[in-house]
């Protein structure tokens, strides 16, 4: 591989390689291509872990209680356990909340939080008003 030098005079959208002139984009793609090639793409590169959260008995009793007070019956099989998803090698990890159908409305919940979502992430209500918000749907 040729060394690659960088002129005084040069401006900064150039680069002058020995023999010539190549735009930066022009490289970075060309490396971008041999990279992949060797890699054999970005899924033999990224790497994300799924691991499953249980849904905490305490969020679930309460998810109940305010069910059974506005007189729904909450059908297990309405209830989707999150996860959390890990991407190897990095610091990145994204909990993905449990989800909850009551009245073919979607209700978000997090363990240990005091809020649930209606619909998506947006706007959260406290765990507290969740009996008149189900109350509200009849």
């Amino acid at each position: 591989m040729p060394w690659v030098r960088f002129p005084q005079s040069a401006p900064l959208s150039k680069i002058v390689a020995p023999d010539e002139s190549i735009e930066k984009s022009t490289v970075k793609v060309d490396f971008f291509n041999a990279f992949i090639l060797k890699k054999e793409g970005w899924c033999g590169m990224i790497s994300i872990v799924k691991k499953k959260n249980k849904i905490k008995r305490e969020l679930l009793s309460k998810i109940e209680w305010a069910c059974s007070l506005n007189a729904i019956k909450l059908e297990h099989k309405m209830i989707f356990e999150g996860c959390l998803r890990i991407i190897e090698h990095t610091n990145l990890a994204y909990v993905e909340p449990h989800r909850v159908i009551i009245k073919d409305k979607l209700f978000l919940f997090f363990n240990e939080c005091d809020y649930f979502y209606v619909g998506d992430l947006r706007y959260k209500y406290p765990l507290s008003h969740l009996k008149d918000y189900i109350e509200r749907l009849l």
